[in-house]
């Protein structure tokens, strides 16, 4: 599990210690008292028998089939935007994020994060998908 408390100035998170200070400044700049979230290690190994590169799971997320696919790809765009990861900056620009999107999902992020990324589809930001 990972904790960020600002009230007690306490953070942890063992699986990725470095994502705790992120995620505290995170909290910090929208208003937050304290964050809680899963803290698990990747299971990429034991479920595919290798380690999770960008470039290998990014091929493994593009080999998806329905309804596997549209799963993953309402969870990128309901995520955050604030967490901006290496395989999500590929994924965003990608157009088989935007081929078969969700009905109706909104995406949009806290006022203030700075958090952005150039791409195909504009920066990261407030938007309506129907």
């Amino acid at each position: 599990m990972g904790l960020v408390d600002l009230e007690r100035r306490s953070q942890r998170c063992r699986v990725h210690p470095e994502g705790a200070q992120a995620i505290g400044q995170w909290a910090i700049r929208n208003g937050f008292d304290a964050m809680i979230w899963a803290g698990l290690p990747s299971n990429h190994p034991e479920k595919r028998g290798s380690s999770s590169s960008v470039a290998e799971t990014f091929r493994y997320v593009m080999s998806l089939k329905e309804p596997s696919a549209g799963m993953a790809r309402e969870y990128l765009l309901r995520a955050p935007l604030e967490i901006v990861r290496p395989l999500r900056e590929r994924l965003w620009v990608h157009p088989w994020l935007w081929s078969r999107r969700p009905q109706s999902i909104t995406i949009a992020r806290a006022a203030g994060s700075g958090v952005g990324a150039q791409g195909g589809r504009g920066q990261y930001g407030s938007a309506e998908l129907k």
